[in-house]
């Protein structure tokens, strides 16, 4: 049976997609209203511009190799992740690149390990 995406962008290739939320914290500069998803077999996460009006915008913003099974928000609105290795993960974006590099309009993020809470 074919599927098609309402939105026409179903480009991703994977194994199960994940989804994910429409992004409103700080840490991604420039990825505000974007829905962040991911794929649970390769690992990749996305993010998803579509506005209903200009052709929908599917950036890869990560290719990790974790089997990632769910997404989350905190408080401040920033994107966490969790995989079956029993960690969460936050997505930021990379450091500040050298004057020399050229200008990128959209940062690639980087992962980082949240702590695991431990009992008191």
């Amino acid at each position: 049976m074919d599927w098609n995406c309402p939105c026409g962008i179903w480009s991703v290739e994977g194994v199960a997609v994940i989804g994910g939320f429409e992004y409103h914290g700080s840490n991604l500069a420039g990825f505000g209203s974007r829905y962040v998803f991911g794929d649970y077999g390769s690992g990749k996460i996305w993010a998803l511009q579509y506005d209903g009006v200009v052709a929908p915008i599917n950036n890869l913003l990560v290719d990790t190799e974790l089997n990632i099974s769910s997404f989350g928000v905190d408080e401040q609105n920033e994107l966490y992740f969790c995989a079956l290795d029993g960690r969460i993960y936050v997505l930021r974006n990379n450091a500040t690149p050298l004057p020399t590099e050229p200008p990128t309009p959209v940062p690639t993020p980087i992962i980082t390990q949240t702590p695991t809470p431990t009992r008191q």
